[in-house]
């Protein structure tokens, strides 16, 4: 079997969805009996998990000098960001890729990240793949090293859409849904530990948004909707888990919290190892984006512990929910439109019952990890 050495971009130490998507795959691929390495770029808490199924290798931090006031050229630009990050990177990259015997590199978050990954896998012979992960705009710089690329895998057809639009000159480019194993999240875990930790009783409703703090994620679209929400439902929780990717969002959101005298409704979590335990404690998983979400791994995770979920209506979203039927839908900041989505889940429990079942049979046609796998594996087999 080939030997794959992964590349994670991640460079604050946060754990997002892409991270936890390349965990998930390192796991599957050791149990099916491939060699792989992590390159990582910054520590992470998830390391540890990563480092059961794989070797990990951190590369040191490259410091960036303080530029001048004056923009330089295009050009000029490049050849500085060469000389100062992607000379270096890709050293380490050859090192790594000539020890470990690496056949395959696979860049996990995009054309417009680690460009030594690619340059690396060029001047060994190794074969490249690139995960598309999000909406990012590719620069020149990008479109001209795509050539060097042998598959570009997308999360979902509006990734896919996104990137074509843009030329890239990869070999290949297709699409390939992330993917979760329903029964393996079924059967572990426990709601009633999390609800006991933050002294939540079974009967208060609970709804949550799951994802790293950044603008775009829509928290304070949610906190909108809390707002109207606790006049119905007095009691009604709002958790927020996930990593602070902007600590000045964080700091907005609480003055805000304490603003509209809201803070015996929300809890702020942070990062959370035990994020589907978490998901378990929640009556309603909210998915409030005001960008277009490139996939949505949380929504699957989500339909797959039979949750009843609330998303907005724009990009991966709209691939894996049947709206009305397997979740709801709305408008991407629209806060009424979101507490009337929740309320409508909270106020008819029988409806949001059978939501849940409704996406967990989604699930398992549409998003089963073992077929994510199957693609992938496929790919590796295809360039050899």
């Amino acid at each position: 079997m080939p030997r794959i050495m992964f590349i994670e971009a991640t460079r604050n130490g946060v754990v997002g969805g892409s991270v936890v998507c390349l965990c998930r795959m390192v796991r599957e691929l050791h149990r099916m009996g491939y060699e792989c390495c992590v390159v990582l770029r910054s520590d992470l808490p998830i390391r540890g998990e990563i480092e059961k199924y794989a070797r990990v290798f951190l590369l040191p931090r490259i410091e960036k000098r303080r530029r001048s006031n004056s923009r330089p050229a295009a050009w000029a630009g490049w050849i500085r960001d060469f000389l100062m990050e992607d000379l270096p990177g890709t050293a380490a990259l050859l090192r790594i890729i000539r020890r470990e015997k690496v056949d395959i590199v696979h860049l996990n978050n995009g054309l417009g990240f680690d460009h030594d990954g690619i340059l690396a896998a060029r001047l060994t012979g190794a074969r490249c793949i690139v995960h598309e992960r999000g909406f990012m705009k590719l620069s020149a710089v990008s479109r001209w090293l795509s050539r060097y690329v042998d598959t570009v895998v997308c999360v979902s057809d509006a990734v896919l859409r996104h990137l074509k639009d843009q030329k890239p000159a990869s070999r290949t480019v297709r699409k390939v849904y992330d993917g979760v194993d329903p029964g393996e999240i079924e059967n572990s875990g426990s709601a009633r530990r999390v609800r006991d930790e933050l002294g939540i009783p079974p009967s208060e409703p609970v709804v949550g948004l799951i994802g790293t703090v950044q603008p775009w994620k829509g928290h304070r679209e949610l906190l909108h909707a809390v707002r109207t929400i606790r006049w119905k439902f007095p009691k009604i929780r709002c958790i927020f888990a996930g990593g602070i990717y902007d600590p000045e969002y964080e700091m907005e959101l609480r003055n805000a919290v304490k603003d509209w005298d809201i803070e015996n409704q929300i809890l702020f979590l942070g990062y959370r190892s035990d994020v589907l335990d978490v998901m378990r404690a929640l009556d309603v998983v909210v998915h409030a984006s005001i960008l277009p979400e490139p996939f949505g791994m949380v929504l699957i995770e989500a339909m797959a512990l039979k949750k009843p979920v609330v998303a907005t209506r724009a990009g991966g979203p709209l691939e894996i929910i049947e709206d009305g039927a397997s979740g709801i839908l709305v408008e991407s900041g629209d806060s009424e439109g979101l507490a009337d989505a929740i309320l409508r889940l909270l106020e008819n429990p029988s409806l949001a019952n059978q939501m849940g079942c409704a996406g967990r049979e989604r699930v398992d046609g549409m998003f089963p990890l073992s077929q994510a796998m199957k693609e992938i594996t496929g790919i590796y087999g295809g360039l050899l």
